[in-house]
């Protein structure tokens, strides 16, 4: 599905997403290395930070690392934890809402990037493997911008559900693993993979 560059702006603007990274266009030449920040709906250090690696490929092929802090989910938001929370109460569900885990919520930079959703918005817990087939509640998207979006550059946004399949991994040290495959916009998919560390 191709999102309006105007609504795309729009849609940055209002999320303030500062994760930055390395991404690879479609052709495989390297994009230029950005320097990382604050991850959405978060303003202060004191809370664990997420970083890591996310990758796709399938109808485009990029690769980007990032930097972002931990969110929790509250009703349908994401949300920042309280500034006392740890990578473990990251991995237990964070007390707000324990049933629930928020994956990174990540973009990356370059020639191609990436922006990187996905929840279980109930079923989750605590460290372990969950797949969509028996947690139909894991869904996410992948929104892939392509070239300038301030000009002639693009945003194709993929996402998850039938018959594409979902598995997330946390451990209890807050590090953990998305992946997927077969996520789909009008009649192309892709598969990738976000793998993670906090600290």
């Amino acid at each position: 599905m191709l999102i309006p560059i105007r609504r795309v702006q729009l849609i940055c603007l209002t999320m303030a997403l500062t994760c930055a990274g390395c991404t690879t266009n479609p052709s495989g030449s390297p994009a230029t290395p950005q320097t990382t920040g604050g991850g959405p709906g978060t303003a202060t250090d004191a809370v664990p930070r997420l970083t890591g690696t996310a990758e796709i490929d399938g109808a485009y092929r990029a690769t980007g690392t990032f930097s972002t802090h931990p969110e929790v989910l509250v009703g349908n938001q994401s949300q920042a934890p309280t500034a006392h929370d740890t990578c473990v109460d990251y991995a237990q569900g964070f007390a707000q809402n324990p049933t629930s885990f928020v994956a990174p919520e990540l973009q990356t930079t370059g020639a191609t990037t990436l922006y990187v959703t996905a929840t279980l918005a109930s079923g989750y817990h605590g460290p372990g493997t969950y797949s969509s087939v028996t947690s139909p509640m894991l869904r996410g998207q992948v929104a892939v911008g392509i070239g300038d979006l301030n000009g002639a550059g693009y945003i194709d946004t993929f996402r998850s559900g039938f018959p594409g399949a979902t598995t997330l991994t946390v451990h209890a040290d807050g590090s953990g693993a998305l992946e997927f495959s077969s996520w789909g916009s009008d009649a192309t998919v892709i598969s990738g993979s976000v793998l993670w560390a906090c600290r």
